[in-house]
């Protein structure tokens, strides 16, 4: 009698209930720095820019403009780069 085929994500023996893996796991980061860097766009879009917001803003998008010049990059810079890219062609459309 033929042996039935295993159900993906999960192994015999285990009783604890976890599915997933690796794929799972990429899924949820990129899931999270997406929320990450939205949320960062929608608190700059909602701030009021004073001289100094501004220059706080400025700062940390230059901190993460030298982490990517020194070779810094991840999942989570790609998408604020993405943002960012959209952001400007926004901005030169007006």
């Amino acid at each position: 009698m033929p042996t039935p085929p295993r159900r993906s994500g999960k192994t015999t023996g285990k009783t604890s209930g976890r599915t997933g893996g690796a794929p799972d796991m990429m899924a949820r980061a990129t899931a999270q720095a997406s929320r990450d860097a939205s949320a960062l766009f929608d608190q700059l879009d909602g701030a009021r820019l004073d001289a100094d917001s501004a220059e706080r803003h400025a700062d940390v998008l230059e901190r993460l403009a030298k982490r990517i010049r020194a070779g810094v990059w991840s999942v989570e810079l790609a998408h604020l780069v993405a943002q960012a890219q959209e952001v400007e062609s926004q901005l030169a459309d007006t």
